[in-house]
């Protein structure tokens, strides 16, 4: 790490992180982000209407199940993905610990 500045105000630092470590955190916040999308979709997409009489037609709880479904399809990509991010942060982790000097 190399300061650059310090005053009562502001502390900045430089901190230079190896490119696979870098790339490893760059690539767990954007799987995350696309789990959390998914899980966002998943549960707008299996939220029912709030139309009463919506529900009454035989068609419309066809239409119900299969969004239902879809969100469920959802919410398994979004706990792939936040599995898969989970690893890459670990991957990360890891590499950071063996920079460490002990």
């Amino acid at each position: 790490m190399h300061i650059y500045s310090v005053n009562n105000t502001a502390f900045g630092a430089k901190i230079k992180l190896d490119k696979n470590i870098a790339n490893d955190l760059l690539y767990s916040g954007t799987i995350s982000s696309i789990g959390s999308s998914a899980i966002g979709s998943g549960i707008a997409s299996s939220a029912p209407v709030l139309d009463p009489v919506h529900h009454i037609h035989s068609a419309a709880k066809v239409v119900d199940g299969a969004f239902a479904l879809t969100g469920l399809g959802f919410g398994g990509v979004a706990s792939s993905c936040f599995k898969l991010s989970l690893e890459f942060l670990k991957s990360a982790l890891s590499k950071m610990k063996a920079k460490i000097p002990s």
